[in-house]
């Protein structure tokens, strides 16, 4: 499933000082603007350093912690991250963004639990924040707690029905509880938002196969190979609705398939299938 987990960083304001071309920082704002500067030119280490003579000087400083988080986030010190964002949520307790950050920093350091609790303070804190109900069902859908990621996905599509991501999860959802229709009208809402939506392409044909629905689901599959020409099951799948309809087509796909599966190892186990089908209707011509 697609994710959105994008740290939010704070706005970036600079007060200049400046002495033989190098900016010197002397006080915990002078440190802070400078480890926006750093940070917003990947010096991490830099930034660090600056963050931290900051929050020395001044440890009641908020934003300078969260900045710290976001420099930590980077560098992939995930509890040195969660350290910043829990000291700036001490010094601001009403602070979303640092909030739905820690909450990222939890799932990305495998934490599920903290990461659910802590996205369903962030709503409960921020009742807009879309990212953060897509977040959470994201995490309900892992969980296998299917009515409640669906719950979070209409929570966030009430918010913005404009994000295809959203719509796309809830149609994987819808198929995990066995609701193709609901299932299918997802996947052509996110598609309506993103026409290049692969994937959303790729797991509609799908659906439609369930149904039978051939001539759909070659529609389907056609328009994921148009956008991405690299993925092999699409042409395995299409060679298999082509039989259905038209075996010179069919022939056709399970060959690109097999030139294609042939460059990726995953593909190995699939392919004498694929062998095997093509000679069955070679042979039946």
């Amino acid at each position: 499933m697609a994710s959105v987990n994008l740290k939010i960083s704070f706005p970036i304001i600079f007060f200049l000082f400046w002495l033989s071309g190098t900016a010197l920082g002397t006080t915990p704002e002078e440190y802070y603007n400078q480890g926006n500067r750093y940070l917003d030119e990947g010096m991490l280490d830099q930034a660090i350093e600056a963050f931290d003579n900051a929050v020395k000087l001044r440890d009641n400083y908020p934003h300078a912690w969260y900045n710290l988080g976001l420099a930590w986030s980077r560098k992939k010190d995930f509890e040195k991250e969660i350290e910043c964002y829990l000291k700036a949520l001490k010094y601001r307790p009403n602070y979303p963004k640092a909030l739905y950050n820690l909450a990222i920093a939890y799932e990305d350091s495998n934490q599920i639990d903290k990461a659910m609790q802590t996205y369903s303070k962030t709503v409960q804190m921020e009742p807009n924040a879309v990212d953060a109900y897509i977040n959470l069902g994201n995490l309900y859908a892992r969980k296998k707690q299917l009515d409640d990621a669906v719950a979070q996905y209409e929570a966030a599509i009430k918010l913005n029905p404009n994000i295809a991501d959203a719509h796309y999860n809830l149609g994987v959802v819808y198929n995990s509880k066995g609701e193709s229709d609901k299932e299918i009208e997802s996947y052509q809402k996110a598609l309506e938002i993103n026409p290049k939506y692969f994937k959303a392409w790729y797991n509609l044909g799908i659906a439609y196969s369930k149904k039978k629905m051939y001539d759909k689901e070659i529609e389907a599959y056609e328009k994921a190979y148009s956008i991405k020409k690299d993925y092999p099951p699409v042409l395995f799948n299409l060679a298999i609705a082509y039989e259905y309809k038209d075996k010179t087509k069919a022939i056709q796909y399970w060959k690109d398939y097999l030139n294609l599966a042939e460059k990726v190892p995953s593909e190995s186990k699939y392919i004498p299938e694929a062998e095997k089908n093509l000679k069955r209707l070679e042979g039946s011509k």
